[in-house]
Parts: structure tokens; sequence; C-alpha cells
């Protein structure tokens, strides 16, 4: 029987560390090289090997510690079998590309070959040790040397597209945080879920503009990075995702807000809430639920007393206007014309009197067209 061991969790792959192991390991050899194919391929499975090393020699040792006795071939039962480590670092174009002559057949042996060695080397050196008594594998230091030096050396455009990158998924969370409270509208869940959407895809696509770089065998026919035209460093389609993210977060917050206003005068109303955020601007629609008729009414009855000031304000009392119109027409026939006067905001006049604290005046003259 073969118990699993706790093992080290690997190190953080961010944007920038994919894309320089990708120069490392992923370059093809030059048709012009006198270096043999079979050399290149041997060196490239070197470093990936470097690059695995530590992490494997860690779980070997946390599978030995906790399976004294245990034999290599118990150990891959469990792990897996291993994978080609170059296709780790090849675009999607290497990988769709099928064997089609035999030094791809000797290519992939080859690789067999080496992995299998690699393997047994490192279960031959690995001792049995739980991953607590281990050394950490994430050194931080050196960590943030190297990315302080990164930023040293990176192109503006890479940096904008970190930066962009955590702003977006920085707003979802916020925005997923701030709904909390209103997460029982079937309206603003489905907001949130189209915006998590549309933030996977525009980061998806952020992280491969900044892995590939630029277009493919653009930036290897230039000296300079300062000639590329910039759109290359992040491509159309990358532009239009995170505009439309941009959309996307300015509608989320308008939804939270009408839901937050709605739900704090009708309190438990989540599917009237819903259906008032579901329907445009001016739609009817029939309250079958006497609750949300009740709760419509004693929001206007609520808002109807702070704005008279009157706490005995009666059931059967009119409301108070908030837009009042006047329409005058004079009795000439020969030159008919009208005059709209509309007054807004009457606080200050509900009790009789001549003085409005707030509110405008709009006047309109214009000539009627006789029948």
């Amino acid at each position: 029987q073969l118990y699993p061991p706790y093992l080290l969790r690997t190190l953080p792959l961010t944007d920038d560390v994919i894309l320089q192991r990708r120069l490392w390991v992923g370059v093809q050899a030059r048709e012009d090289d006198s270096t043999s194919k079979s050399a290149h391929i041997a060196n490239r499975i070197s470093i990936a090997h470097r690059l695995q090393k530590p992490k494997l020699i860690s779980d070997m040792c946390a599978f030995k510690a906790a399976n004294p006795g245990a034999v290599f071939q118990d150990f891959i039962n469990w792990y897996g079998n291993p994978g080609n480590p170059l296709e780790d670092y090849e675009d999607e174009t290497s990988l769709s590309k099928p064997p089609s002559s035999m030094d791809d057949a000797s290519e992939a042996i080859q690789i067999i070959m080496a992995i299998r060695s690699f393997w047994s080397d490192c279960w031959d050196e690995a001792e049995p040790c739980p991953a607590s008594e281990q050394k950490p594998l994430y050194d931080a230091l050196s960590s943030v040397e190297m990315l302080l030096q990164a930023f040293e050396s990176m192109h503006p455009a890479h940096l904008m597209n970190q930066v962009l990158s955590v702003n977006l998924a920085m707003a979802n969370f916020l925005l997923r945080s701030a709904a909390e409270p209103v997460r029982n509208v079937r309206m603003v869940e489905a907001t949130l879920s189209r915006l998590e959407k549309k933030t996977e895809q525009a980061l998806e696509k952020l992280g491969k503009d900044m892995t590939e770089g630029t277009l493919p065998g653009t930036r290897k026919n230039m000296k300079h990075d300062d000639e590329l035209p910039p759109d290359l460093y992040i491509s159309p389609e990358t532009v239009a995702a995170c505009e439309s993210v941009c959309d996307h977060i300015g509608d989320t917050e308008i939804i939270l807000s009408r839901a937050t206003s709605l739900l704090s005068k009708m309190p438990g109303e989540y599917d009237l809430v819903h259906e008032l955020l579901a329907r445009q601007e001016g739609d009817v629609f029939h309250l079958n639920s006497y609750e949300g008729r009740s709760g419509i009414l004693k929001t206007i009855r609520k808002q109807q007393q702070t704005n008279s000031g009157r706490e005995d304000f009666g059931i059967n009392d009119l409301p108070f206007p908030s837009v009042r119109e006047y329409i005058l027409r004079n009795r000439d026939e020969k030159s008919p014309c009208q005059l709209t006067v509309r007054i807004g905001g009457t606080h200050g006049l509900e009790d009789g009197g001549n003085n409005s604290t707030m509110g405008g005046l709009v006047l309109a003259i214009n000539k009627c067209i006789k029948d």
C-alpha cells in the first residue's frame, strides 16, 4: 500500500518567467548552424531538466519518506508517467504539427531516452525526507532581486501589459466583494458571471501577448526594440477584449448600485428587483405579489413623508408631485400658439408656502398647427 505524501508548492510562474524559459529552452537550430540538430535537442533537454530537477527531487524525497522501501516503479504509478519537458515551452503552432519524417521519430526517441535516464538518476539521488523538513523551493529574496532587474530592463509596453492585467483582475475582485449583499438577485449574479468570463478572456490574451512578445518572425529581423511598430506589442484582439471588459465594468457598477438601492427600499424582494433590473426604462409589468405591491407603495409613502417633513402623513393623502406642468393656449384661431411651463423640485411648496428651496423652471412657447 502506497501513502501519498505532502509536497512542497511549485514555483509561481509569471508571464515574464515563462517568456524567459521559452527563450532558453524553445530555441530551434538555425539552418546555417554547424551544430547538429541532435546536439541542439540534447542541449534543450538538459536545460529543461535543470529547471525541472528541484521540484522532482523534492517530490521523490517526500515519497520515499512516506513509503519506505518503495521502488522507482511505485513512484511512477503514483506520480504519473513523465512527459516531454520541451512541450511546456513550445507555442501552439509547434504543438499542432504532427510527426512527418524519420527525423521527427528519431527526435522523439532521443527525448524519451533522455527523460528515462534523467528520472532514474533523480530517483537514485533522492534521499527520504518529508516535505516539512525540506528547504522551500521558493526563494523570496532572489525572486525580488530578479523582479527588480526585470523592471529595469522591461519594455514600457510590457510593463503596461502587466499593470493592465492586475487592474482588470482587481476590478473583478472588488466588484464581486461589493456585490455580496445583493448576490441573491439573479440579474446581479448573471452580470458578475459575464464580467468574470470577459476578464478571463482579456487576461488570457494579455498573457499571450506578453509571452509571445510580437508577431512571429518580426522581432528577429530588427536590431532594436524601438524600431518595432507600437501595435506589435499588443494585438488588436487584445485591445478589443480589454475595451469589452471596461464596458462590462461600467455596466456592472450600474447594476450593483440599482440593485442595492432597490433592495434598501424593498428588503428581501429579490425576484421583484430582478424584474425591475431586467426590463428597459418605460416598460410596464404586472406585480402578482402582494409583498411587492406593498413594498412599492410603502416606498413611495416614505419618500413623501421625507419630502413633506410630516410624520402624520395619511394613507389617503395625495402625493406631492416632483414636477408640475402647465399649458396655456391662446384663443386666436388665425395664429394659435401655446406656452408650456414646467416646475420641478417643489420642496417648500407642500404646505401652501410660496418659497421653493430646490427646483427649477422651464418655459417654452411654440406655434400650434391647426388641423
